[in-house]
């Protein structure tokens, strides 16, 4: 598998406690990583996090340009429901439970510069709704047994960021961008 650089935002420590305690309501183990990829819970290092766009490694000197570039202001983010959603990877079908933002036009701002900046058509803002992966599984009842067992419990909460990020991803690695 061709390595790739994923552009992401980081929570504060207690925001990420906040979905911790939530997925803690359920048995199931969860794995953030798409399922074709080989030993994938192994590679689910990565904290929770947005996903604001992923380009291929070739790309990484142009992405960490343009990140270093980026001043994060915190920006307050509403979880406002658990969803699931059909997701593709190397041309397979998977679903993705994950955790619903509310819009935000802070956010937007940051999601439409830097794909105005380096493209990457999968990302682009008008269609790419962003969210935080919990679970990522080929069985869709599988994840609505899951979100389920969630929403039984699930009040919508605030979520703090706390920093933009470069991963080299799979496996995780924490690019140090300098800026």
């Amino acid at each position: 598998m061709m390595k790739r650089i994923a552009g992401m935002i980081l929570f504060k420590e207690e925001d990420l406690n906040k979905i911790d305690n939530l997925i803690s309501l359920t048995p199931e183990k969860l794995c953030k990583v798409p399922c074709f990829i080989h030993n994938r819970e192994e590679m689910d290092t990565l904290p929770f996090h947005l996903t604001l766009s992923v380009w291929d490694i070739l790309e990484k000197n142009k992405v960490e340009s343009l990140f270093s570039s980026i001043e994060l202001l915190e920006i307050e983010l509403r979880v406002n429901d658990i969803k699931i959603k059909e997701s593709n990877f190397n041309g397979g079908v998977f679903f993705n439970l994950h955790l619903a933002i509310e819009e935000n036009l802070s956010l937007r701002k940051i999601q439409n510069y830097i794909y105005q900046k380096l493209p990457n058509e999968k990302y682009n803002p008008e269609h790419f709704i962003i969210h935080i992966t919990l679970a990522c599984h080929e069985d869709y009842h599988q994840l609505f047994e899951i979100k389920k067992n969630l929403l039984k419990n699930f009040k919508p909460f605030k979520i703090k960021s706390s920093r933009l990020v470069l991963y080299e991803i799979y496996p995780a690695n924490l690019i140090e961008v300098k800026g």
